[in-house]
């Protein structure tokens, strides 16, 4: 069978436009825009997010205070561990010629106290404050002799570096004005004839030992805080004053378990020996690390639930009130345009030796006033019209694989995912992105459902 020209011809043509067609439509480089069908998307909704660091943490005393009186002087021990004591109350009582040189004893090592923070002071000085970011100066120890103890100054001595010579510091002299507000205390509240140890604070007996001719009482305060452990990255996130929540275990349904509370305080200086570390080793997740205390302070007391009880601590690192939150694969990098690939270009040359600082090309990105409009970080999104946007935007955090941006974008808008399209490109999808309101249905009359059945 002969096929004739009249048809040969007519049909090659056709295919050749066809081709050509398809070609000029779909290339990469092609200037036709194109409909994209749209079958993965997110409505945007303006929330409040919150960067949350969990951590395992332990009931404490908000303070651990000791109290101590010479054996040979003391009459009869008045508390066993486990009472509650007040502030004032009787501990134990002196022989009769006794409360005397108790009173000169501590009046005695409260200036004790004096003169080591006198010393501590006069070391920070030498070597910077551990606020500065990088501390110098030098660590001499031979001025201030015999006021600090054999173990920080050894510490010191042997420190790193001037920044953990002065957190060292900073630590003994929060400890030793703790203790002297203690002795103070407990001076302010006897003159000296009072023929028995009072207790300084509001605590619980922990512990009551005797050693070298000493007995010493051991007092947890009650005032309650919960103590974690953190990692070196996770320390340098942390601030005084940010907002932490506790959920403890409380069988008790009647109760509320979950309190609020501020970071109070985080060291410097890695833990290794105190009751808070020693329960948290028991966990694997803490076990054989270097970690750093961190003290959460509550806004309400939990008095249903004894001192090592465990509980999850929940510290606010960082926090948007209005923001948007997306995929982080939906982030989707500028447009490449002539001006970014020509660019791009002459910065992989500029890497190599092969063009002289006289052929430097230098070009302005800002040039092209559309590429301006673009960030290092972008949405694609559709208008008001269906077409496709691309809206910049800033990542303040991250939450698992989701960004939250506080974008300036409006609740309601068409979020899509990083497939790259062509800007004010038209779109279609299979299902509308929002249920038909009742009262847009009445807006419309029999006629126009007879149009769209018919055409």
């Amino acid at each position: 069978m002969k096929i004739k020209k009249s048809v040969v011809i007519p049909t090659v043509l056709c295919a050749a436009v066809a081709g050509v067609s398809s070609y000029v439509t779909f290339n990469e480089d092609s200037p036709v825009f194109r409909s994209y069908f749209i079958n993965e998307y997110a409505v945007a909704k303006a929330d409040s997010h919150e960067q949350v660091l969990k951590k395992d943490a332990v009931l404490s005393a908000k303070s651990i205070q000791h109290v101590t009186a010479n054996a040979t002087d003391v009459d009869e021990l008045l508390v066993q561990v486990g009472d509650e004591v007040l502030a004032g109350q009787e501990l134990l009582s002196f022989e009769s010629d006794a409360s005397e040189r108790e009173f000169e004893r501590l009046e005695i090592q409260a200036e004790a106290y004096e003169d080591e923070l006198d010393a501590l002071q006069s070391v920070a000085n030498s070597i910077g404050s551990v606020s500065d970011t990088r501390p110098t100066g030098n660590l001499n120890l031979t001025e201030v002799g015999e006021n600090i103890s054999v173990d920080v100054a050894l510490e010191v001595a042997s420190s790193n570096s001037p920044l953990e010579a002065a957190a060292i510091i900073d630590q003994r002299m929060i400890e030793v004005q703790r203790n002297l507000d203690m002795v103070d205390g407990y001076l302010a509240m006897s003159d000296g004839s009072n023929a028995a140890l009072l207790s300084p604070i509001d605590a619980t007996v922990t512990a009551i030992t005797h050693d070298n001719g000493f007995i010493s009482i051991e007092l947890y305060a009650n005032e309650q805080r919960y103590v974690t452990f953190v990692s070196d990255t996770e320390w340098q996130r942390l601030e005084t004053g940010q907002a932490a929540s506790v959920e403890a275990n409380i069988e008790d349904e009647t109760i509320e378990n979950e309190v609020t509370g501020m970071v109070a305080s985080k060291h410097k200086v890695p833990a290794t020996d105190s009751p808070e570390y020693a329960l948290m080793q028991q966990l694997d997740a803490y076990k054989d690390r270097t970690l750093y205390e961190v003290s959460i302070e509550t806004d309400m007391p939990i008095d249903s639930l004894p001192f090592g009880s465990f509980a999850n601590a929940s510290i606010v690192l960082d926090e948007e009130p209005f923001a948007y939150k997306l995929p982080i694969a939906w982030i989707a990098p500028p447009p490449v345009t002539e001006d970014t690939a020509l660019e791009e270009a002459v910065d992989a040359v500029e890497d190599t030796d092969a063009v002289t600082s006289e052929e430097t090309v230098t070009i302005d990105p800002l040039a092209d006033d559309s590429l301006a409009y673009f960030g290092e970080d972008n949405v694609y999104t559709l208008g008001y019209d269906g077409r496709v946007r691309l809206n910049p935007i800033d990542v303040s955090f991250t939450i698992g694989d989701a960004a939250v941006t506080p974008t300036d974008l409006v609740d309601g808008t068409i979020m899509l995912n990083a497939t790259e399209r062509d800007i004010y490109a038209e779109t279609f999808m299979t299902m509308p992105t929002r249920k038909l309101q009742w009262e847009q249905v009445k807006m419309l009359s029999w006629e126009d459902y007879v149009k769209y059945l018919l055409f």
